[in-house]
This record gives C-alpha cells, sequence and structure tokens, in this order.
C-alpha cells in the first residue's frame, strides 16, 4: 500500500505503529495478544489501533465471543507492506522517515561497496537515499494491483527494494563498472 497522504503518514511516525503494522502484516491479532507481544498495557495498544483503523491501515477481520460474552476483535493490516511516498509531504512530516531512507540506502551501499577500497560522500548517500525512497514509491506503485497474498512479506518488500536499488544506482557512477573501476564511490573516471 502506498501512503501518500500526510495524515496517514502522520499516524505511522511513531515506530511503534510502524511496529504493530509488521506483526498484523503476517498475522491476525487482538489487542490483548498485541500488547502481550508488545510488552505494552491494552489501552496503549488499543489507542494505536484505533488511530490505525481510523487511517484505514489495519482493520478487523474477525469477532469472537468470550466466556463472559466479551467480543474479541481480531485486528489484521490492510495490506503485506506499506511504503511512504514523501515526495509530497509537508517537511514536517517527511523529515520523520529520512533516518530510515538513509539506513536503507547505507546498507545498500555496504553490501556492495568493497569494504575499505571506495569512499562515499555524505551528500552523495543524502542525495541516493531520497532518490531510492522515491524509487521504492515508484516500483510500489506499479506493483498495487498485483495478488500477493501467497508471498511472504519480507520476500515482497526484498523484492521492492532490489528493483527499486537497482533502477536508483543505473547510471550514478556509484556501482563499480569498466568505466569506474578503481575510482572511489560516486566519482566517475576521466
Amino acid at each position: 500500500m502506498i501512503i501518500d497522504e500526510p495524515t496517514v503518514a502522520k499516524r505511522l511516525i511513531d515506530p511503534m505503529r510502524r511496529t504493530i503494522i509488521n506483526i498484523l502484516a503476517d498475522q491476525s491479532m487482538t489487542e490483548s495478544q498485541l500488547a502481550k507481544s508488545l510488552g505494552l498495557t491494552e489501552s496503549a495498544v488499543g489507542h494505536h489501533l484505533k488511530s490505525l483503523e481510523a487511517a484505514g491501515l489495519v482493520s478487523i477481520v474477525k469477532r469472537e465471543p468470550e466466556r463472559h460474552g466479551i467480543i474479541q476483535k481480531f485486528y489484521r493490516a490492510r495490506a503485506l507492506s506499506f511504503v511512504i511516498d514523501a515526495r509530497n509531504m509537508p517537511q514536517d512530516i517527511a523529515r520523520y522517515f529520512f533516518p530510515t531512507n538513509i539506513e536503507r540506502i547505507r546498507g545498500a551501499l555496504s553490501c556492495l561497496s568493497p569494504a575499505g577500497k571506495r569512499q562515499i560522500s555524505t551528500a552523495i548517500v543524502e542525495d541516493l537515499s531520497k532518490k531510492f525512497a522515491d524509487t521504492i514509491a515508484e516500483v510500489a506503485r506499479g506493483h498495487a494491483e498485483e495478488e500477493v497474498s501467497s508471498v511472504d512479506r519480507e520476500t515482497f518488500t526484498i523484492g521492492l527494494y532490489k528493483e527499486a536499488l537497482l533502477m536508483t544506482l543505473n547510471g550514478s557512477g556509484v556501482i563499480p563498472d569498466s568505466k569506474n573501476k578503481g575510482q572511489p564511490l560516486g566519482r566517475k573516471a576521466r
């Protein structure tokens, strides 16, 4: 699910809400099951669930009566994966997702770069992190209508990231190729 509405994205600034969504993407759970799993009070989890449900990020998928007549509601995330498209977000919301974007690109670049053999500047990392985040949103939009219920959440997300990373780095000069072999990362050969 692509999140491009500032009011919805604002609800995901809280890391606990993102954690709840990740858990509910894999299985449906009650408020009390989530509270026990997260080490939070039921009222705290209930507050988060109410906010996520109002934003359309989770929904009630089942209701079961308990022994004492209390109806237990089972919640589930409305999508396998959520991608924030911060391109049109106000800066006061987009800034909360910047550290995640930086860590994504750092992780990818660290896997691609031989240890200690290439240099990369802060400016390049920041530029690539924005491009990578934007490309992830574009790729996710391209897959928005696909049926992914039989796919593992991490398999799906890694596939999105891989496709977006290749698009982001293609022609960026960051991946060593025959033209810039031996040059510092991010600099092109003359």
